[in-house]
């Protein structure tokens, strides 16, 4: 009975693009469509003013990070994780999207004790609202990585990077899209990189050494597209 009104309400959606490393992508995904009993009109225009906020807010956010402007992204994105709070619980993206936002302004400003802060407080919600095999979770490890690492705590980043890269590898593999695929490929053959340099720091040659190379066995196509 409530299918019809459900698929009405998703055609007049606006939807935000997925991104994959910062770049949109075409992606097959399920709607929940949450139906509510006896919710007033006044509370259902608080929400969607709230979610308006926040999206208007998140995009000067994304834009500023884009052109690497991180002090303004910094004033700019900080305020997202108010706006988050003020969403509905069920929004659990937006809180974690706000926080992994806020986390890049401060790394961007090599803020690297403010920005781990924020990731673990990312990765805190994706461990929560995310499956074992979901992409996003694994940029979430990798950021909380990041942020060890820039923090000098090489030995607590090592974990955090592996579970990045077994993440990736899930998300490759439970993944139907082929452009996804070589999008996780490349993220991982990056991500393990970055891992490699992290263990030739900490003395760990023969590490470094399998790491490379299983970043270098790692093939990615330059010219896939999706469709």
């Amino acid at each position: 009975m409530l299918i019809p009104s459900a698929v009405e309400a998703i055609k007049k959606w606006q939807y935000k693009p997925f991104l994959v490393d910062g770049q949109p992508a075409v992606v097959t995904t399920e709607i929940e469509v949450p139906f509510s009993l006896g919710i007033s009109e006044e509370d259902y225009k608080k929400q969607q003013d709230a979610s308006n906020d926040y999206f208007k807010q998140e995009k000067k956010c994304r834009d500023l990070l884009h052109e690497q402007q991180y002090l303004d992204a910094e004033q700019t994105c900080r305020p997202l994780i108010e706006l988050a709070a003020k969403l509905p619980s069920e929004r659990r993206l937006e809180r974690l999207s706000a926080y992994q936002y806020a986390g890049h302004a401060d790394f961007g400003q090599r803020k690297f004790s403010e920005a781990l802060g924020f990731y673990k407080q990312e990765l805190e919600i994706a461990e929560v609202a995310l499956k074992p095999s979901d992409a996003e979770l694994a940029y979430a490890y990798r950021d909380v990585a990041h942020g060890l690492h820039g923090t000098g705590d090489l030995q607590q980043a090592r974990p955090y990077y592996e579970h990045a890269i077994s993440t990736l590898e899930q998300a490759r593999d439970h993944i139907d899209s082929a452009f996804l695929k070589n999008e996780y490929s490349r993220t991982m053959k990056t991500v393990l990189q970055e891992y490699a340099l992290l263990l030739r720091k900490s003395g760990d040659s023969s590490g470094a050494d399998a790491a490379e190379q299983r970043a270098q066995s790692i093939e990615v196509k330059t010219d896939l597209k999706d469709n």
